[in-house]
Parts: C-alpha cells; sequence; structure tokens
C-alpha cells in the first residue's frame, strides 16, 4: 500500500495524469481571444495562434490573406447543419462555449459566434496548452 502511494505521489508531481492548465486559466485566454476578435484587431489575434501554425497556413498557404485566414478558422456549423465561414466584419458577438480537455496537455474550445444578419454558428478549435502563461489556438492546414 505504502509502495502504490508512493509511486501515486510521484506520477501525480510529473503531471503525467493531469493538465498543465485549469479549465478557468483556459477560460480566460478563450475569453481574451474572444473579445480581440470581436473588435476586430486581427493583428492582435494572431498573438493568440500558434506560430508554426501561422507561418505555414496564414503566410506560406494563404500567402498572408490575413481575413481568409481568420473566416476559415472560425469556420463552424450553423442550426442547419450547414459549413460556414464567417467574415470577421460580419461578426456581431462571439463567447467561448464549451472545454473539453483532451489527452495531449490541450483542449477543444467550442465558440458560439452570432453574425449581424442573426445566424449562430458553432465553431472548434484545439487549444495547445503547455502552461498557463504558453497557450496557442491551431486550425487545420491545407
Amino acid at each position: 500500500m505504502r509502495t502504490t502511494f508512493i509511486v501515486l505521489a510521484i506520477l501525480t508531481g510529473l503531471n503525467v495524469f493531469g493538465q498543465n492548465v485549469t479549465k478557468k486559466e483556459i477560460k480566460v485566454f478563450c475569453n481574451d481571444f474572444s473579445s480581440v476578435i470581436a473588435s476586430g484587431d486581427l493583428n492582435k489575434a494572431m498573438n493568440f495562434l500558434d506560430k508554426d501554425y501561422v507561418k505555414t497556413q496564414h503566410d506560406e498557404f494563404l500567402e498572408g490573406r490575413t481575413d481568409q485566414f481568420f473566416s476559415e478558422l472560425l469556420a463552424g456549423e450553423d442550426k442547419k447543419g450547414d459549413f460556414t465561414t464567417p467574415s470577421i466584419k460580419e461578426i456581431k458577438s462571439i463567447k467561448t462555449g464549451k472545454i473539453s480537455l483532451s489527452e495531449d496537455n490541450g483542449a477543444e474550445i467550442t465558440f458560439i459566434i452570432v453574425l449581424k444578419n442573426g445566424t449562430k454558428i458553432t465553431s472548434g478549435i484545439h487549444l495547445k496548452t503547455e502552461s498557463k502563461d504558453s497557450m496557442a489556438f491551431v486550425g487545420a492546414v491545407g
């Protein structure tokens, strides 16, 4: 029994079983991102994204087309199940929805986006979480 306790204490101390970041810390990060997106400041929004992802998808694949980059990152489904890629200029509000922790010390984040025409979109983005000071969104490439 004592050996089991010692092994569990060591593994817990090494963070083998858990996240490096709490859901509360993730929610703060996501809410900050939502506020920046809602303000339309795409240059500032880039600070919330993984640098390698930005280089590959934004700089190289999309050749710096920032509006298209964010439209595709925030793409999701409307209530009918139709896939929608919202223009930043069309966004009325964006809120953090569900946060699902993943096994890779990351999280799957659901954002609820309401467009100016009333369309509601549910968008999912992966968040890399190395620490509370090192989080970054990663989207699809290609």
